[in-house]
């Protein structure tokens, strides 16, 4: 379903019974295009792809998906992470490079399974002290934001594959 120009997700989509993998990247989806009823498909969806969108937040809705594995909000027109994010506890990929986010909460670093994290080209400042966190990460991109170099600590430095 990618690469359309829908406006907002059916509800139809929360009756798939069996469905894995949803792709709606490249539509024209906004931050109240999620129907509710997407938190029924919590217990079997394990990857959304909602990149190249029109999204400003991060739905609600979707920090309901406790099964997710992967999240791809890339390229759209998020200000924020909400601090609900850390109910999507077995999120292992979360890719938000290309948005407006300015801020890493510290319930972002609550992922203990997190293993990949782009926050590639916002506008971030700054590394919560908290990041140390997220023992399992093993890519981190957040080149392209505002963090200066020397403030970068020494742990994200040892991450397998980073680029800062």
């Amino acid at each position: 379903m990618d690469h359309n120009e829908f406006t907002k997700i059916p509800n139809s989509i929360c009756h798939l019974k069996k469905i894995q993998n949803i792709n709606l990247s490249n539509n024209a989806l906004t931050s109240n295009a999620v129907p509710s009823c997407i938190k029924n498909l919590s217990s079997r969806l394990l990857i959304l792809d909602l990149g190249d969108n029109k999204f400003t937040v991060i739905p609600n809705n979707l920090t309901k998906l406790s099964q997710l594995q992967e999240l791809d909000l890339n390229y759209n027109e998020i200000t924020a992470i909400p601090t609900n994010i850390k109910n999507l506890i077995n999120l292992k990929t979360l890719n938000l490079n290309g948005n407006k986010i300015t801020t890493i909460p510290e319930s972002l670093c609550s992922l203990k399974n997190l293993e990949r994290l782009n926050l590639s080209f916002n506008e971030i400042s700054s590394i919560p002290d908290s990041f140390n966190q997220l023992s399992n990460l093993k890519y981190l991109n957040i080149n392209g934001n505002k963090i200066p170099e020397n403030d970068i600590p020494d742990y994200i430095k040892n991450i397998e594959d980073v680029l800062y």
